[in-house]
């Protein structure tokens, strides 16, 4: 009887320890019932707990809110990109005269993602000054430059001397006319350059903006309701749909 009493005991505790599971919740809310393999800076190995013979999962720890350990134990993830765009003050919303002096175009690497094209943006004010402006979402700045640009050069020819040559009369550049030149084409190559870097700056925003936005997790559910309404006959049944959002 003393020695059934303790091997009881250490049964009653090994199967309470093989029962003991991880519980994995991932950003978007859902959760795994797992055994934690091994946790490292940028991936988290584990096992299904109900197919602990089975393979071995892998997970990013961008994907993770947090890991609940069969002890009792929670470790939480933060997103530390999210975290250093935070700090460089960058929010949801801004301006781009607010958030340009941020950035540098420099800094910027192609990625299929973007929201803007530098390289379209480019060319099209290379075309007409003023509408790579456009394509970025300056539309006052981009009208601006074209209306300088096609003003200047037009200008330029009102400008010129005109000599009566026979029948025709012959336009003959000055200085006048080709000072008014000279600014259509310094107007067109800074808005070459600066609708390029614009763009650049632009999707460099936008990438931080989208780190922010995936380090807010929430859910948007729609369920059915139904609910009851007091009428002159007493209470009526009223279905409806119900919005709910979880942050």
């Amino acid at each position: 009887m003393k020695i059934i009493l303790p091997l009881a005991v250490l049964l009653f505790i090994s199967a309470i320890s093989a029962n003991a599971q991880d519980l994995i919740t991932k950003k978007d809310g859902t959760t795994i019932d797992a055994k934690i393999i091994s946790v490292s800076d940028n991936i988290v190995e584990y096992k299904r707990s109900n197919y602990l013979d089975g393979p071995t999962f892998s997970i990013s720890v961008l994907d993770l809110d947090t890991i609940r350990y069969a002890s009792g134990d929670v470790q939480k993830f933060e997103d530390k990109e999210a975290e250093a765009v935070t700090e460089k003050g960058i929010t949801l919303g801004m301006k781009y005269s607010e958030y340009k002096h941020l950035y540098n175009a420099h800094d910027y690497v192609y990625d299929y993602r973007d929201h803007y094209s530098p390289v379209g943006a480019g060319l099209s004010s290379f075309i007409f000054g003023g509408v790579g402006q456009m394509m970025n979402g300056q539309t006052l700045k981009g009208i601006g430059m074209l209306v300088g640009t096609v003003g200047l050069t037009i200008a330029g020819f009102c400008v010129c001397d005109r000599v009566k040559e026979g029948d025709k009369t012959v336009l003959y550049s000055n200085g006048g006319s080709i000072a008014c030149w000279c600014g259509a084409l310094a107007i067109d190559i800074w808005s070459i350059i600066d609708a390029v870097n614009v763009a650049k700056i632009k999707n460099l925003y936008w990438r931080d903006c989208e780190h922010l936005m995936a380090s807010r997790s929430f859910d948007i559910k729609l369920r059915p309701d139904l609910a009851f309404v007091q009428t002159g006959q007493g209470l009526s049944p009223t279905a409806g749909v119900v919005l709910a959002i979880r942050f």
